[in-house]
């Protein structure tokens, strides 16, 4: 399947057996960007796992139907299912990061609000990032070939957060406390434990506080230094999903 058959979102309940119902949104850009028209060759996904060729048979006002040719095994490299637990940062940088760690493979990211975190949201403004946020891994699932699309979970606070973490067989979190664990002494370790799930906590442009950081440590988390650089919020997240992402890659379960 060349790169020049588009690629399509498909809602997992929209896909019955041989046919998938495009949503609006999905409709709209491959009929009006991507001028797309009966008969054409499609790509769909539904963020699972689940990839298919199809033609376009149909193709409406807000909406359009792929019929299922052929279904497609990922190959996509096995990983320990990683989550980034992820303190929001100012601005627009959680957008990066949400898109990088889709293309890095990431299975979920959970937003969480920590005592330095500077921004904060009423109840309307936590459902409008969300939604934003799972369009853009969407989006960046398309454009990087990954048939999966990670669960981006609701703005939760810290305590919450350390529930998460602490159901993975694997739980780290980024420090600058002196004395701390190398990054790559706790990954030497985990090559040798080969987690099934992975979590990682990154903390807010302040560092988590003293209490934050006891109680990671009290729900099994083990703190790691990134190096002697104090990293920005966004390049911390990229470094630390991209060296998971490249050694525990490749190295399934017995």
């Amino acid at each position: 399947m060349g790169s020049h058959i588009p690629r399509c979102f498909v809602d997992p309940a929209r896909w019955r057996n041989a046919e998938a119902e495009l949503s609006a949104e999905e409709a709209h850009h491959l009929a009006n960007v991507l001028r797309a028209v009966i008969g054409d060759s499609v790509i769909i996904f539904d963020g699972r796992g689940r990839e298919a060729l199809g033609e376009l048979t149909a193709l409406r006002d807000g909406s359009a139907i792929v019929t299922v040719l052929e279904l497609t095994t990922s190959d996509e490299a096995y990983l320990p299912e990683l989550t980034l637990i992820q303190a929001i940062p100012k601005h627009k940088s959680m957008d990066l990061i949400v898109q990088k760690a889709t293309e890095l493979g990431v299975a979920h990211i959970i937003p969480v609000v920590t005592r330095h975190t500077v921004v904060r949201f009423d109840e309307a403004k936590r459902k409008a990032r969300r939604s934003r946020w799972e369009q853009i891994a969407v989006n960046a699932s398309k454009q990087c070939g990954s048939s999966r699309v990670p669960a981006i979970g609701a703005i939760v606070d810290y305590d919450e957060a350390l529930s998460i973490a602490a159901s993975r067989d694997l739980f780290l979190f980024g420090t600058l406390q002196p004395g701390a664990q190398s990054f790559g002494a706790a990954l030497r370790q985990a090559k040798l434990d080969r987690p099934a799930s992975v979590g990682f906590l990154i903390g807010p442009e302040g560092d988590l506080s003293d209490r934050e950081l006891s109680a990671a440590t009290e729900v099994g988390g083990k703190g790691v230094s990134l190096g002697r650089l104090v990293l920005r919020v966004e390049t911390a997240a990229i470094y630390v999903i991209s060296i998971l992402n490249y050694e525990l890659q490749d190295s399934p379960l017995p």
